[in-house]
């Protein structure tokens, strides 16, 4: 009896699992590259107007890359950015990834966005990876 509650435990624990996989390859993956000269002290993606919502991806230190995050694939989702430097500097951008992959959102899948400073402005590089 007890080998059957425990075979019915784990099928239980296997189909959960393997529902969880599905949702997550329906979503846009993102991690962040700080390919500038300083350190990142906050990152965080969104629209991040009044009550929606901000993905943060906390401190990067140049040259450094994030985990990556999942978002719904809702260009809100990942529409602005904004980071402070260590030296408190704030920058902010809106992302066009009609610029970068040729449609206006992401379709799911794993990407990396990659900023620099260039003449004090942050300048987008976004790769699709997967």
């Amino acid at each position: 009896m007890k080998i059957v509650r425990l075979w019915a435990l784990f099928s239980l624990l296997l189909i959960s699992l393997a529902g969880c996989g599905g949702d997550d390859m329906d979503k846009v993956h993102i991690r962040i590259r700080n390919d500038s000269d300083i350190d990142i002290e906050n990152f965080w993606l969104g629209a991040g107007g009044v009550g929606q919502e901000t993905t943060p991806y906390g401190a990067i230190s140049s040259g450094h890359i994030t985990e990556y995050q999942a978002h719904e694939p809702v260009l809100a989702n990942y529409r602005k950015m904004n980071f402070v430097t260590v030296d408190g500097k704030q920058y902010l951008d809106v992302i066009y990834p009609e610029k970068h992959v040729g449609t206006p959102e992401l379709a799911p899948g794993y990407y990396t966005f990659s900023y620099a400073l260039v003449n004090d402005k942050p300048v987008l590089t976004l790769t699709k990876d997967k």
